[in-house]
């Protein structure tokens, strides 16, 4: 099972998202960032996600 999670500006809230998914039963996270203007991006590769940006 895939997670696609659409973010704005999410950096703030991004690593406590992603613990509480359980993995156990997801195989991919995808975030689709909109043109964050924080470190979104940033985060989330840290955390290993596979990140779509859109402009």
């Amino acid at each position: 099972m895939a997670v696609v999670l659409p973010a704005y500006n999410a950096g703030p809230t991004l690593r406590s998202t992603v613990r509480e998914i359980d993995r156990s039963v997801v195989d991919s996270i995808l975030l689709v960032d909109d043109a964050s203007l924080d470190d979104t991006l940033a985060v989330a590769r840290s955390l290993g996600l596979r990140c779509v940006r859109h402009e």
